[in-house]
């Protein structure tokens, strides 16, 4: 065991007695396990799978934990391949799966690690210290995910306190909250995951110590932390995340741009769009219909990037680079500059890929459309590959107060083909009626279009 780690207080069980079976784990991941095993290595189901079993959910998928090193296992799995520079994992692939595995490795909150491995806040920012099972059962982030499980030997092996944790549906973390969370701060989002989940509550500590150390997601690259919003927003609850966050004051660190057009939104109607746009979401992602992260960043920035636009158009652009004369903006290009301006500052916080965020730019320039009463416009609305998007997005506004389809003079015209629209992609395909997928007569139906003779010279028929 490393010096200065702890070692975890273990509890061993049968597993069938905790309602455990093989039958109820991936066929993959078993033959994962069964083949290290076979090798002399110690492996086990571990971690998210065993949870979501043990609380009567459906895994999404199942991780493996070994005390095999990364190379050791690759030598075992010619279809594998060694990820991460933090974290040295290995991808199994194997039936149409990934199963991922993990070498133990210790624990580095207590005693003094190796140089290197901390940043000066206490931050861990390389992990590849191996260890023993018990210290890698101490170093995990909370005890309903430090469940070990041997589908062939019928064991469960888990931290002393996870499986009356899991019973009691009591999110804690292993050690203490506030260190943990300086270790990883992304920790804190997977605690707002869990937390949203029907029935689970933070024990005190657990809790309370988000709010008072939101600050250091700050020092997450804005990468990482768009790959935990996917998480948070697409995992089917995302309205009661949007909640959490706000109320663990870690949204305003996130979305800054957003926090601060909610505050200064008197009347909430801002606040009731948003609730409304994930409430949508959540229906699909639960339906199992598809849904695109481009409709909820349209959502948050729907008000910053208004709010700039409107500066665009009132104060102009510079005429040329570095010039001192201004010229007046069009609508449209008011709002293509402000997608790319509040795009580039939520850069600094979370930093979104530049195909959504012209997915995003798409969906907000066409909500000017809706109002327009010239005939090209309502055209090219009714024939834009985004148009169900949004005309999603501008029904959500309207039932928020933020729109009117009075001021829409082509209205009846878009209901109709929205109706028709609905009723072609019944059963769930085709895009979202409001995420992202292609409505009305678009680029679809002219590529399948007749290709037209061209005249002769001369114009004879």
């Amino acid at each position: 065991m490393s010096g200065g780690a702890r070692r975890a207080p273990l509890h061993r069980d049968r597993a069938s007695q905790a309602g455990l079976e093989p039958a109820g784990i991936c066929r993959h991941a078993l033959d994962v396990v069964g083949r290290l095993q076979r090798a002399g290595h110690e492996s086990y189901i571990v971690g998210g799978g065993v949870r979501d079993l043990l609380l009567g959910e459906t895994p999404k998928d199942f991780d493996v934990a070994t005390d095999a090193r990364p190379e050791q296992v690759r030598a075992l799995f010619p279809k594998c391949r060694l990820i991460g520079r933090r974290f040295r994992i290995v991808h199994i692939y194997g039936g149409g799966k990934i199963t991922e595995v993990a070498t133990f490795r210790a624990d580095t909150s207590g005693g003094a690690p190796a140089a290197g491995f901390r940043a000066d806040a206490g931050r861990i920012v390389r992990d590849n210290v191996y260890g023993s099972l018990e210290e890698d059962a101490m170093r995990r982030d909370f005890t309903i995910n430090s469940i070990y499980y041997d589908p062939f030997g019928d064991r469960l092996v888990s931290h002393e306190r996870a499986l009356d944790d899991v019973r009691s549906r009591c999110l804690r973390t292993i050690g203490d909250a506030a260190r943990r969370y300086r270790e990883d701060p992304v920790r804190m989002l997977r605690a707002v995951r869990f937390l949203a989940r029907p029935g689970l509550a933070a024990e005190r500590d657990t809790g309370a110590q988000i709010a008072r150390n939101g600050a250091l997601l700050g020092a997450v690259p804005p990468a990482r932390l768009f790959d935990q919003l996917l998480k948070l927003f697409h995992g089917g609850a995302a309205l009661k995340v949007y909640q959490l966050l706000r109320e663990h004051r870690l949204f305003g660190v996130l979305f800054p741009q957003t926090m601060q057009a909610l505050e200064h939104d008197a009347h909430g109607d801002f606040d009731d769009f948003l609730q409304r746009l994930l409430a949508c979401t959540d229906e699909r992602v639960n339906r199992g219909l598809p849904s695109t992260p481009a409709f909820v960043l349209a959502g948050l920035w729907w008000l910053p990037v208004r709010d700039a636009a409107a500066r665009l158009r009132a104060h102009g652009v510079p005429a040329e680079e570095g010039g001192s004369r201004v010229r007046g903006v069009s609508e449209e290009e008011a709002v293509q500059r402000a997608v790319r301006d509040v795009a580039r500052e939520q850069g600094r916080s979370v930093s979104a890929p530049m195909r959504l965020v012209a997915i995003v730019r798409e969906i907000l320039v066409l909500q000017r459309l809706f109002t327009s009463s010239r005939k090209k416009d309502l055209s090219r609305l009714l024939t834009h590959p985004r148009f169900r998007a949004a005309c999603n997005f501008f029904t959500l506004l309207e039932q928020a107060g933020l729109a009117d389809r009075a001021d829409c003079p082509g209205w009846a015209r878009i209901e109709d083909l929205e109706r028709k629209s609905r009723r072609r992609d019944s059963g769930g395909r085709g895009g979202h009626g409001g995420h992202g997928g292609r409505g009305g007569r678009g680029k679809g139906r002219r590529r399948n279009a007749p290709r037209r003779r061209r005249k002769p010279a001369g114009g004879a028929a």
